[in-house]
Formats: C-alpha cells, structure tokens, sequence
C-alpha cells in the first residue's frame, strides 16, 4: 500500500506541473505485456493517460517519436509531460481501443 501511495502522490506531482490540475480519481488499465503501468487520471474537467515505465530509452525515444509525429499532424496522443527521470509520462487520453484490438476489429469486418 506504501508504494501505492508514493506512485498517487508522484502521478498527482506530474500531472499538477504538466497540467496545472488536481487529479479526482486513479484508474489503473489492463496490462499490454510490457514493463509499463497506465493508469487513466480524471481531474474535473478531463482525463489523461499516465504511463509509469522503467525503460528509461525507450520512453525517451517514445516521447520524442511522439512529440514528432504530432507535430507533422499525424493522429497519436500529445505528449504534455515527463517526470525529469523519465520514468513516467503524461499523454492525451484517446479513447478505450488500443491498436491491437482496432487491428482485430478491422480484420472482422473484412
């Protein structure tokens, strides 16, 4: 429970200097088999993806392909911020369909 708290109180940290909000509620999302957590944050007006991952590279290189492709007006999530480890980011809340799961309902209609 002890690290449970800390984890709240460093997504609370992130999304307050990113954002410049209080979170309501921490909701944890089904895994995807890799070492990342997601956790979708509610505040009073929006929601927002976190992903806490100890791939420090690989979220680097994550949040600066996504910076990147965002900026050439491709559709992926808006990076808003990153802890300065790393190790946690905060995204634009997309939606419940992962590419995955849209690559599986496609191939049923087809």
């Amino acid at each position: 429970m002890h690290n449970d708290s800390i984890l709240h109180s460093n997504i609370q940290s992130l999304v307050k200097t990113s954002l410049g909000e209080s979170i309501i509620s921490i909701e944890l999302l089904p895994g995807a088999g890799s070492n990342r957590h997601y956790y979708r944050v509610y505040t009073a007006h929006n929601s927002y993806i976190v992903c806490n991952g100890t791939q420090v590279d690989e979220n680097k290189s994550f949040i600066y392909l996504s910076n990147h492709f965002y900026n050439k007006g491709l559709r992926v999530p808006k990076v808003y911020g990153h802890t300065p480890e790393f190790n946690m980011y905060i995204l634009q809340d997309l939606g419940n369909t992962d590419l995955l799961s849209f690559k599986l309902q496609s191939q049923e209609h087809e």
